[in-house]
């Protein structure tokens, strides 16, 4: 039932929920979050961040690719619904991959972002997973827009990219 999966996916991560809160003021911080801001959260769990986003945006301007399938029931059968979210139309995907073709917006159009987050994700995923959600990331990378990553970053694998890290 849902209080059971909601008691599970809330003790699954380890930190507070209310840290998901803490993540999106990075993005105020950073000044790179407004309104009209494309999101897209890479492996956003079941929502601690994305119920946030998702109430600041914009209908139709957040989407996630999560790999488990547990948590991303959790958001999107619990979460978004428990925070009257679902008329915000935020798309979710499960791909183990990253793939992120099933969040393209109707119309065929590929998917665009201003913001791509990588909130406590990195020491979750292996090297692979990490190289495939990067190439995806960038090939959906809107000119100008920015990688928001909350732990540290392979300095490798930025370089191959060449990304900045600051």
């Amino acid at each position: 039932d849902a209080r059971a999966l909601n008691e599970l996916h809330h003790a699954q991560y380890g930190a507070a929920w209310l840290h998901g809160l803490q993540e999106v003021w990075v993005l105020r911080d950073l000044e790179v979050l407004g309104r009209e801001t494309r999101v897209l959260e890479v492996a956003c769990g079941a929502g601690r961040a994305s119920i946030h986003l998702v109430r600041f945006l914009k209908p139709g301007r957040f989407a996630c690719v999560e790999a488990d399938e547990l948590s991303l029931r959790a958001a999107v059968t619990y979460e978004l619904p428990l925070n009257d979210l679902l008329a915000k139309k935020p798309r979710f995907a499960l791909s183990s991959t990253f793939e992120l073709g099933r969040l393209a917006p109707a119309g065929g159009a590929p998917l665009e972002v201003d913001v791509a987050m990588f909130f406590s994700v990195l020491n979750h995923l292996s090297e692979a997973q990490v190289r495939a959600a990067l190439a995806n990331v960038l090939a959906a990378l809107a000119p100008g827009g920015h990688i928001v990553i909350t732990h540290e970053w392979p300095r490798q694998l930025a370089a191959e990219a060449g990304l900045h890290c600051v």
